[in-house]
């Protein structure tokens, strides 16, 4: 399975005579629900569905317990799981008060060397119209705040064959 990209029209409306700039865009596949991707999993390794789900029930508990006591989860050729905290700054250390910094704690994923090769080597297909729109452009914002995924986080990248689904993931 590849990734497909379709043509995206972006109108700069910050330039002057606002021209429009095209770029590829990754077209998004259905969400796996967690029962196909227990089913699919359980099938690759010949192991019960009921095996699987309680495994992977266990090590989800065991990697959040791990995480929010402040440890980096690592699993092999996937990546890590740890914590990143957002604080402010203050002048002098007697004036910084922990539950005053802390601004924000959020969950963060480092993706292991080789599944960023996996990635990097992923097939790619020619760019497909967008339902016959292709050169159609798209008024907007083209800056990364501008609500688009270019980064290719959405969508299933492999593992054909399951049951796509939405739902669930």
């Amino acid at each position: 399975m590849a990734l497909s990209f379709q043509k995206k029209g972006i109108t700069l409306p910050y330039k002057e005579g606002k021209p429009v700039v095209y770029k590829a865009k990754q077209v998004a596949m259905p969400k796996i629900k967690s029962a196909a991707l227990l089913a699919y999993a359980a099938n690759a390794a010949n192991i019960p569905v009921s095996n699987i789900e309680s495994c992977v029930e266990g090590l989800i508990e065991a990697i959040a317990y791990f995480v929010i006591n402040g440890h980096r989860v690592v699993l092999p050729e996937v990546g890590g799981f740890y914590l990143g905290v957002k604080s402010k700054a203050f002048e002098l250390s007697e004036n910084l008060n922990v539950k005053q910094a802390v601004q924000a704690v959020r969950p963060l994923f480092a993706p292991a060397t080789e599944l960023r090769e996996q990635m990097n080597d992923a097939a790619v297909e020619a760019i497909r119209p967008s339902n016959g729109t292709e050169d159609a452009p798209i008024t907007g914002s083209s800056t990364p705040s501008g609500g688009d995924n270019t980064g290719g986080n959405g969508g299933n990248t492999g593992g054909g064959g399951l049951p796509s689904d939405g739902g669930e993931g």
